[in-house]
């Protein structure tokens, strides 16, 4: 991470490692509830990948819009 670019580091810190961690996240929280007595908490799948293009297509549809007034 220390020679990766702001966007690198914002693609890895937002997709990449979510994407990762959230299987076991998921697996962990079923298992808890099922452990609890509850029926398990399934949750599903989240493609962060699409989550981060739409956050930053939204950011720069806010950042054009002041100028667009001016």
């Amino acid at each position: 991470m220390k020679n990766a670019n702001t966007q690198l580091r914002q693609i890895i810190l937002l997709v990449e490692m979510p994407r990762m961690i959230f299987p076991f996240a998921r697996r962990i929280l079923a298992d808890v509830t099922r452990d609890g007595g509850f029926p398990p908490l399934l949750l599903e799948p989240v493609d962060f990948a699409a989550l981060y293009q739409r956050e930053a297509q939204r950011r720069a549809a806010a950042a054009q819009q002041p100028e667009a007034s001016a």
